[in-house]
């Protein structure tokens, strides 16, 4: 009996154990630790009332995420299906403006990773920032017949990235032409004068913003336009016109503009200014000294017939203005080169400038006193000129005179275009004159490198070939036109 109980206990032991051995250490699926570290950079790009949200994973065992925001009252749940080279990225559309935050949770089946959850915040843009935004503003409006237009603006705000331009071309169409913010200049190739423009800036809030947002569109009424690149400047940069009452302009060459302009000064009073734009540039054109009579003799004798004496010898002349201050003798108060050949080699006074051209046929202008004897040789061309000069080597010179008289003027620009230019005088209903000093604002305008003032009063004169014949543009301010000690023509080459 005793044996019989101890081999029930055995079995009823071996039992269980065989039991327990079934249970075994193996876990249910539902019992498998998921791995952690599941988001590896979570990266957020604002826009307009939305986001773009690139979510890169860390395990190739991660199922899907999910996306929570607004203190997690919206979700959205996104597989790993969608995910390119481990990144999966989605957009929020109709989000409000301002900060939110967002927390992205991955899953290994159905485990969230080990760890504290992903989260990152972003602003988001919206009428609020929309209505916010500046137009860029024009300095200028550079409208000239027979130039293509273009409109000059203003540096840029901090976050505009560019900016549009809409108008109408001369098919009636709508165009539209866009500059970067680096540019400052947006041409209107085609504009049909006389109709409205409109432009818009547009703005990114941040390097990584994926929306472009846009100023509200801003009307321009249509420009003023100006008959020639020398009355815009005049107009716009000299400070010495209130209202353009005339214009004009035409091609006397290829390489030289001839224009006019008569204006209302800030002290109402009329000015009437004659400009010759003449590009060295180009090789095809200089600039000669006249005499009376084509000769070297001193004599006295108006610039029409000079022009036409120079013109009648075989070198083709196209404009002329009258140069140096004179005695009545005919003697020129300044140097004299006509050719390479020194026909005057002294100045009345120490002060007295000069202008010449030299003989590389670069422009030269200085005081001649100062010039060392050794550069004489250097002229080719060249005439005297009054105490002031106008412009030094960019800089505008003012004196503070007040008088205003008929004058004439030389410069030069950086890169060889001549200005000839005469402001009639003494007529009241005509043209007042002009001080030294506006002569320079003048020259300032025009960006001109140097300038000088000539003979002024009766002697202003400028002339022009027209059709075959000279004729003299301006209206001199005595009864004939006056008869002087040498000229400046421009010719050719």
């Amino acid at each position: 009996m005793r044996n019989c109980f101890q081999f029930l206990v055995i079995i009823l032991i071996t039992s269980l154990q065989i039991q327990g051995c079934g249970k075994g250490d193996s876990p249910k699926p539902d019992d498998v630790t998921p791995p952690s570290a599941a988001v590896k950079k979570l990266e957020i790009f604002s826009g307009n009332n939305r986001v773009k949200l690139a979510i890169a994973l860390g395990n190739e065992g991660i199922s899907h995420c999910e996306i929570y925001w607004e203190e997690k009252q919206k979700s959205r749940k996104i597989n790993r299906s969608e995910a390119k080279n481990d990144t999966i990225t989605t957009v929020i559309e109709e989000l409000s403006e301002g900060e939110h935050q967002f927390e992205v949770v991955a899953y290994y089946g159905q485990h969230a990773s080990k760890g504290v959850s992903t989260t990152a915040k972003a602003r988001v843009y919206g009428n609020r920032y929309i209505t916010s935004l500046k137009n860029r503003n024009a300095t200028n409006f550079y409208f000239v017949k027979h130039e293509e237009p273009h409109i000059t603006w203003f540096a840029p705000a901090l976050e505009e990235v560019a900016l549009e331009v809409f108008y109408t071309s001369e098919s009636d169409e709508r165009k539209m032409t866009k500059i970067f913010r680096n540019q400052l200049t947006t041409p209107l190739p085609g504009y049909k004068f006389g109709t409205p423009i409109e432009h818009r800036s547009l703005y990114l809030p941040s390097n990584t913003a994926i929306d472009t947002f846009y100023s509200a569109i801003q009307s321009i009424p249509p420009p003023f336009y100006y008959f020639s690149s020398a009355i815009q400047r005049i107009v716009d940069y000299s400070g010495l016109v209130a209202s353009l009452t005339e214009q004009h302009a035409e091609k006397i060459h290829e390489d030289i503009e001839y224009s006019a302009m008569k204006f209302q000064s800030h002290e109402q009073k009329p000015l009437s200014v004659y400009i010759l734009k003449a590009d060295l540039g180009n090789g095809k054109l200089t600039l000669r000294t006249l005499m009376p009579n084509n000769q070297t003799n001193f004599a006295l004798q108006p610039v029409k017939e000079m022009a036409e004496y120079r013109d009648g010898s075989g070198e083709k002349v196209f404009a002329a203005v009258n140069a140096d201050f004179f005695q009545w003798t005919g003697i020129p108060w300044g140097l004299v080169y006509i050719d390479g050949v020194m026909v005057k080699n002294e100045s009345l006074e120490n002060n007295l400038s000069y202008f010449a051209i030299r003989k590389d046929g670069q422009p030269q202008i200085g005081i001649f006193s100062q010039l060392p004897a050794t550069e004489h040789t250097n002229l080719r061309d060249a005439v005297g000129g009054g105490v002031h000069r106008l412009m030094v080597e960019g800089t505008r010179m003012v004196y503070g005179d007040v008088t205003p008289e008929p004058r004439t003027m030389v410069g030069y620009t950086s890169n060889n275009t001549i200005y000839l230019i005469v402001v009639d005088g003494r007529r009241a209903t005509h043209s007042v004159g002009i001080t030294i000093d506006g002569l320079s604002a003048i020259m300032n305008s025009l960006q001109v490198h140097g300038a000088i003032n000539l003979d002024g009063g009766g002697s202003s004169t400028m002339v022009a070939k027209r059709n075959g014949v000279f004729e003299i543009m301006n209206r001199y301010s005595d009864a004939n036109p006056r008869a002087v000690a040498n000229s400046l023509a421009i010719v050719e080459k």
